[in-house]
């Protein structure tokens, strides 16, 4: 018998008591115990600490002995945790045999306290005759720890070119980017316009040499990965780690200072032209500048040709046309009204003028040799307040000449020259300050004093979608409206649960009153029925039914009783819903008022951002529209919905002028500073948590990572296959670790989804369990069973009631969160369901499967909604914070992009060739 001192062996025993659920130290000694059997084990080869014996603990023993909890000062994940374990004595001892120390007597049950306790909480087995037998070996060899050699034999090798299956994805909460996951690169994207903008680098695999080019984030195939809240950090997993990214801040370059700027624009071949109040006009290209001097008062407006050889400038009341490689005048117009704005049309058959005469000034341009002229002045009548802008897309063949104004009465309209018809009009709503086409002419847009932009769609003038201020704050607004609403949505089901279980209440009190009655009323009749039955009578029939009656009769009290019994226990049952409906009540009212209140923040902090906008230009390519604001901020967005990118501060006064240099946003103020920023800063790798040379951490793949709604915390799931499911939570401030649940399933976590109020965290695992944990201290608080293969995917519904699971026996399942119950089984699948999420706060939610589909269910009654091909097996999906935008991941490497609202595919984002690599 051990000689360990009895303080360590009642700390060790209390550790018993805390976990053990019935568990009681019994009274017997050590020899009166016999202990579990122990196997014969005859070999001379070294046991394996980290292959052998580690996986025993973290099946029987690391739930309570791990880092985090560390019950009774034992920790049992590395040899240098065991043997500093305990407090006087260490639990295993140098030079004794296993027989004699603590570690093996309580496993095998030779000594109190039994490992692991009987009934614990997390069904820890007890270990068999083999795994004792090993860890008798183990200990008589010197309890010796490999996992450092071990870790260093592990040789890495580069993954093979083409390997492009995108098993992971993930969206920003704004909407901003998305991410794919091929291999072991992620790609990340600008999911507006759908432009591949970064393949995230980690240095060390350049600096080590096992790879020459940049763009490999990880050694092995990526896991999963998951957007920060604040939208400017990734995370992703892969072997033994976690990985960091984050975005750098946008930060900008003063392309030049021109005192009295005024106006500017940027040619096809990216040459700034900067109009200045005392009528020069600055050009910059290459570094270099050079000024024309037009000498008639302030320079209103500029327009480049479409071959950037001429350059049409505007005064008040005299056009030029400026061969810009020379410098020199080609034509000069005298207008007999002011002009606001001037556009070349049609390539150069036209000149517009936009007039201060509520008109649209049209001159035909003629060139002869090197001599040019304007004649056939037209006048376009229509606007009912001065024309404030005009502009015109590049000629296209098959195309009608087409020219749009913008004028302070409000109006949008399109003309078409030479005939100079009216093709249609358009109401902005406000004073227009700027309108300007897509080099396609299939977009226009027009921005004004209600500091609203609204894009059009230039065939039929159809209003695309329309945006009014900061992006970022329109965004966290339209996430309080969300908020606020699911508030109220909750508030009103609380009151309506307390108005039933009120009623319930009453009810079985009623029917308590009536059971009194029944029981007062057969009591009566059994009394007169005795008293019947008592009186002498010859005629045995008689006294046969008298005594029948009174059997009936006790039967009948009997029955009134047990009723009365069953109702009091109803009514009691009863009043504890009720207080339990109001106490979720209360909670609700405090939710709604602190979404209110958010909500409050929310649209105070927007209005600043609510300022006219005065200028506005499309990119090069089209992809990209900017629009600045009074503020001096530059608002910019994207793609063929003009969905939002980013809000540019940093401008002094008001934003004169915007333009795009080479991609990259130009803005000038109006203090004269031009400067250009680029939207997409890169994506730097921040921290790495763990390493895959050490499973100290990580034992295996992490498979699941997830950010709380809140951003505090990140969880982590992984586990060794068939052995274990690890679930740790990391503080995301902190970047410590909060807590460590090794056995939180019998097998590998695959997914992860907290609570939208963050008090919850559900997994799913090979095990084929869902199970829901406390994130305060890493409690199981419910296990959901009925998938009959591994679960893939889980999410939890923002009203907290109910959690959607993914499962590979090719169905989806909705459970009731407060009793544990499924509510209905979503099939029609054809191969496995490998991922879920619900869409925003709806009860709506979108899957993706190995049968090639993406679908969207109703969650409420399981009918499905829309059904989009993916073309090949769907391995993942993932969603905005607001539920408008998903992106799914195909096994031919392409990902792709939805519209929730009515399935319309945004992108298709194909595999790189590999020998093209991108990165930061």
């Amino acid at each position: 018998m051990s000689k360990h001192s009895s303080f360590s062996r009642i700390r060790f025993a209390g550790w018993a008591l805390v976990v053990g659920v019935g568990f009681a130290m019994g009274p017997l000694a050590a020899e009166e115990q016999k202990g579990l059997p122990v196997a014969k084990l005859e070999r001379d080869t070294p046991v394996s600490f980290q292959k052998e014996i580690l996986p025993i603990f973290r099946k029987s023993c690391l739930a309570c002995h791990n880092q985090s909890d560390a019950e009774a000062d034992v920790i049992l994940e590395t040899g240098k945790s065991i043997r500093e374990s305990g407090f006087s004595d260490s639990i295993i001892e140098d030079g004794k045999p296993a027989e004699e120390t603590l570690l093996f007597q309580v496993a095998a049950h030779l000594e109190d306290p039994i490992m692991p306790p009987e009934d614990n909480d997390v069904d820890a087995p007890a270990l068999s005759p083999d795994q004792l037998a090993l860890l008798k070996l183990w200990i008589n060899q010197g309890a010796k720890d490999d996992s450092s050699q071990l870790a260093q034999d592990i040789q890495w090798y580069p993954l093979p070119p083409g390997l492009n299956p995108v098993y992971s994805t993930a969206v920003s909460p704004d909407g901003r980017f998305a991410a794919g996951s091929r291999a072991n690169q992620v790609f990340l994207y600008d999911l507006p316009t759908g432009r591949e903008i970064s393949r995230l680098t980690d240095p060390a695999f350049l600096e080590d040499g096992l790879y020459d080019r940049p763009g490999i984030a990880h050694l092995d195939q990526i896991q999963s990965m998951a957007f920060a809240p604040s939208g400017d950090v990734l995370a992703t997993s892969g072997y033994r780690c976690v990985k960091l990214w984050k975005q750098e801040p946008i930060g900008a370059d003063v392309l030049t200072e021109a005192e009295g700027a005024r106006v500017a624009t940027v040619s096809g071949d990216n040459t700034v032209a900067i109009g200045l109040t005392s009528g020069d006009i600055q050009l910059h290209k290459n570094g270099k500048t050079t000024t024309l001097s037009t000498g008639s008062g302030a320079v209103r407006s500029l327009s480049f040709s479409s071959d950037s050889q001429l350059l049409l400038t505007a005064n008040e009341k005299t056009l030029t046309l400026w061969h810009v490689e020379s410098g020199e005048k080609a034509l000069t117009v005298e207008s007999s009204i002011a002009v606001n704005e001037a556009t070349l049309v049609g390539g150069t058959q036209f000149v517009a003028a936009a007039g201060s005469d509520n008109k649209v000034h049209v001159w035909k341009l003629s060139q002869t040799d090197d001599a040019w002229s304007a004649d056939a002045h037209k006048q376009l009548e229509g606007h009912g307040a001065a024309v404030t802008s005009v502009d015109a897309a590049p000629p296209a063949e098959g195309k009608p000449v087409q020219l749009v104004s913008g004028s302070a009465d409000g109006t949008v309209r399109q003309w078409q020259l030479p005939e100079g018809n009216q093709v249609r009009e358009m109401k902005h709503g406000s004073p227009v300050a700027r309108v300007r086409v897509r080099a396609d002419g299939d977009r226009f847009a027009s921005c004004g004093q209600d500091a609203m932009l609204k894009l059009w769609n230039g065939a039929d003038g159809a209003e695309v979608t329309a945006h009014q201020g900061d992006s970022q704050l329109e965004h966290r607004l339209n996430m309080a409206k969300q908020r606020a609403q699911l508030a109220t949505t909750l508030l009103d089901a609380g009151k309506k649960q307390v108005e039933t279980t009120d009623k319930n209440v009453a009810t079985e009190t009623e029917n308590l009153k009536k059971a009194g009655e029944e029981i007062t009323k057969a009591e009566g009749s059994l009394k007169e029925k005795e008293a019947e039955a008592a009186k002498e009578t010859e005629d045995k029939k008689k006294a046969e039914e008298a005594k029948k009656a009174v059997d009936a009769a006790k039967k009948a009290v009997t029955d009134a009783k047990k009723k009365k019994e069953d109702t009091e226990l109803n009514l009691k049952r009863a009043k504890r819903l009720a207080e339990e409906a109001k106490v979720k009540l209360a909670k609700a009212e405090e939710g709604d008022k602190a979404a209110k209140a958010n909500l409050e923040v929310a649209t105070e902090a927007a209005k600043p951002s609510y300022q006219p906008l005065i200028s506005l230009a499309f990119s090069a390519d089209g992809d990209t529209l900017a629009v600045g604001t009074k503020s001096g901020s530059v608002h910019v967005y994207g793609g063929d919905q003009a969905r939002s990118i980013a809000s540019l501060s940093g401008q002094e006064g008001d934003a004169l002028a915007v333009g795009f240099v080479e991609g990259q946003v130009l803005s000038i103020g109006a203090d004269g500073q031009a400067l250009v920023r680029n939207t997409l800063s890169p994506w730097k790798l921040a921290k790495t948590i763990g390493a895959v040379n050490d499973p100290t951490v990580f034992v295996d793949r992490v498979t699941a990572l997830r950010y709380s709604r809140d951003g505090k915390y990140l969880a982590a799931g992984g586990g060794e296959p068939s052995r274990s499911g690890h679930l740790k939570l990391f503080n995301v401030d902190s970047g410590e670790l909060a807590w460590t649940s090794e056995n939180a399933h019998s097998d590998t976590i695959v997914d992860i989804s907290f609570s939208y109020d963050g008090q919850f965290i559900a997994t799913g695992g090979t095990d084929k369990f869902v199970r829901i944990f406390n994130t305060g201290d890493g409690k199981l608080v419910r296990s959901l069973e009925g998938h009959t293969a591994h679960v893939l995917g889980v999410s939890w519904r923002a009203d907290g009631l109910s959690i959607a699971s993914a499962g590979a026996d090719n169905v989806i399942k909705i459970w009731n969160v407060e009793t544990g119950e499924q509510r209905r089984t979503i099939g029609g699948f054809a191969k496995q369901v490998t991922d879920v999420e619900f869409l925003g706060i709806s009860q709506n939610i979108v899957s993706a499967s190995g049968d090639n589909t993406v679908r969207q269910h109703n969650a409420d009654d399981g009918k499905q909604a829309q059904n989009l091909s993916g073309a090949a097996f769907m391995h993942c999906v993932a969603t905005t914070a607001d539920g408008q935008f998903f992106t799914a991941g195909n096994h031919d490497g392409s990902l792709r992009a939805w519209v929730a609202a009515d399935g319309k595919e945004l992108h298709v984002l194909e595999a790189p060739k590999p020998e093209e690599p991108k990165a930061d």
